[in-house]
């Protein structure tokens, strides 16, 4: 009898310690080998009920990010990780999205107020890899907007001589985008463009940083990476270009399975390229358009320094003013020079007091029509003129008066009115 009691009590032990080692939270996928871009299913059993928990999974490069499933962007912030809450058995479901980076995942699962440090003992864990890279054919189609028909094969044969094709070897990835760059050159009506204009820019290829060069009405073609933040650049392609005689202006427009959108810029400009649609296999189509309008010609203003009754000193000197700039060298009275003026801009051109000028002597300049424009300015390559006068004020007039209260001593007396040492008149 005590044979058999201790035969129970030994088969209970076991069985509690069966029942406590199967009741221990674990984590399993739904494949242990991933595609690049496919979605990881995590499962969990035997997690406490209804229950939120952190599911942090680390990368190969040893990051633990989230993955916008459209974009394939980094959610921020950086590091990031999501939940999955228990149901009322102990179970939990959470999907991840890879993005390419081969090699081995660890899930883990830690309380919801786990702080991120991944030395602290997880609830549970799983590993899980990124399928070995295999040879990625983007073969070009030719569509403007969907360019590229993605391969994925464990042979490159048959596709080395296609045009426009893009071979990655021992890799399989998404393809990159079709950008196309347009260069556009504008004038104003009747002006016309310096020979050999050349436009360098800098774009950011799928192969790393690389620069092309266009002449106006030209266009170029090559593939960008998917991914944020994509500049490009203008520069002058050669010394006969000068970027400050143009009015500079861009746009791109980035064309996905939805539609499109448009963004712009000047000699810069930056934009996201996310992939073509939800497949996650080809980056969205880009085409953008540098537009260079060259700059109207200026216009010509000839001032005339003008004194009908002289100079008050011939020191006197008047400085030229347009806006609040000085142009030139002081006039003296009768000199003259062109003023060069923006066109189709208004403009003011007024004077200073330079030498011995001292404008009390002077009464108030008088400007011309040509001095000043309110309506837009002049045309390119217009010309106006601008008079300024200053006209001297007369000298201060003291009427002298002689008187002999008791008549003169002879009638021949006379008397001379001088001023300092000057003789004044007759006497």
């Amino acid at each position: 009898m005590l044979a058999l009691a201790l035969s129970l009590a030994a088969l209970l032990v076991t069985l509690v310690v069966t029942s406590t080692a199967a009741a221990a939270p674990t984590l399993t996928t739904d494949k242990a080998d991933y595609a690049p871009g496919e979605v990881v299913q995590v499962s969990g059993s035997w997690f406490a009920p209804n229950t939120k928990y952190s599911i942090p999974i680390k990368r190969p490069d040893g990051s633990i990010v989230l993955i916008d499933p459209v974009t394939h962007l980094i959610i921020p912030p950086n590091p990031n990780w999501g939940f999955a809450t228990s149901d009322g058995a102990g179970n939990l479901r959470y999907a991840y999205q890879l993005d390419g980076i081969d090699g081995l995942y660890e899930a883990r699962a830690y309380s919801s107020t786990w702080a991120g440090n991944w030395s602290v003992t997880p609830v549970a864990a799983v590993t899980f890899t990124d399928a070995v890279p295999k040879n990625t054919i983007c073969h070009s189609t030719g569509s403007a907007t969907n360019p590229y028909s993605r391969i994925v094969t464990a042979g490159i044969a048959g596709h080395e001589d296609h045009t426009k094709d893009i071979v990655f070897t021992g890799q399989e990835t998404s393809c990159p985008s079709r950008f196309t760059l347009n260069k556009v050159c504008a004038m104003s009506p009747g002006d016309t463009l310096p020979a050999n204009q050349q436009f360098t820019f800098t774009i950011p290829a799928y192969n790393g940083q690389t620069t092309r060069t266009l002449a106006c009405g030209t266009s170029d073609e090559l593939a960008i990476g998917v991914g944020p933040n994509k500049t490009i650049t203008e520069t002058a392609g050669n010394l006969g270009t000068d970027l400050s005689n143009y009015t500079t202006t861009s746009s791109c427009t980035i064309t996905t399975s939805t539609g499109s959108t448009t963004v712009t810029g000047n000699t810069s400009i930056t934009f996201n390229v996310p992939y073509y649609d939800s497949k996650n296999e080809v980056g969205a189509a880009v085409e953008c358009t540098f537009t260079n309008t060259k700059k109207p010609p200026n216009a010509t203003v000839a001032v005339t320094k003008s004194c009908p009754n002289n100079a008050n000193a011939t020191t006197d000197r008047f400085q030229v003013k347009l806006g609040a700039n000085n142009v030139g060298d002081p006039l003296a009275c009768g000199g003259s020079l062109n003023v060069t003026v923006p066109a189709n801009t208004n403009y003011t051109i007024t004077e200073a007091a330079a030498g011995t000028t001292d404008f009390s002597n002077y009464e108030t300049p008088q400007y011309s029509a040509g001095c000043s424009s309110t309506t837009g300015g002049l045309a390119g390559g217009g010309s106006a003129t601008c008079t300024i006068t200053n006209t001297l004020k007369a000298n201060p007039v003291v009427t002298v008066t002689k008187a002999c209260p008791d008549g003169p001593d002879a009638d021949t007396d006379r008397f001379q009115v001088k001023l300092g040492t000057v003789n004044q008149g007759d006497p």
